[in-house]
């Protein structure tokens, strides 16, 4: 994807690309989500991270326990029709596939766990509408 600006036209990353779709299309905040999901599952959270998340409590943004996120999950995707859901999950696929190289492999463990918990609240959601 291309992007105009004031010094000309500039290429965006696939990442920014998945990101932005993420964000427009299945108002899915990457980051966020990463978030929470690190806190809930008791991973290492840099500084940075730990003063977000007690940010996002205080203001009572953050869950405090995995089922009251993956109900949170559940209750936000609940109201999108099967090929809404489909997508979705297919996105989510594409955001959870493979780099290259060691050093992004404890942070692509952690993603692929988010990816897997969305995607199994969205199959929980799709056997519902369909059942």
């Amino acid at each position: 994807m291309f992007m105009a600006c004031d010094r000309g036209i500039f290429r965006k990353s696939r990442k920014e690309c998945l990101e932005e779709i993420g964000l427009e299309v299945f108002d899915f905040n990457k980051e966020y989500e990463l978030l929470k999901y690190k806190y809930l599952s008791f991973e290492k959270l840099s500084r940075k991270e730990w003063k977000q998340c007690q940010r996002c409590i205080k203001c009572k943004g953050m869950p405090n326990k995995y089922c009251i996120w993956r109900e949170e999950i559940r209750e936000k995707y609940s109201n999108y029709n099967i090929t809404e859901l489909l997508d979705f999950k297919r996105y989510l696929e594409l955001c959870a596939e493979k780099r290259k190289g060691i050093i992004w492999a404890r942070k692509r463990v952690i993603e692929r766990g988010l990816y897997t918990a969305y995607q199994k609240v969205i199959e929980e959601i799709i056997e519902f509408k369909k059942g």
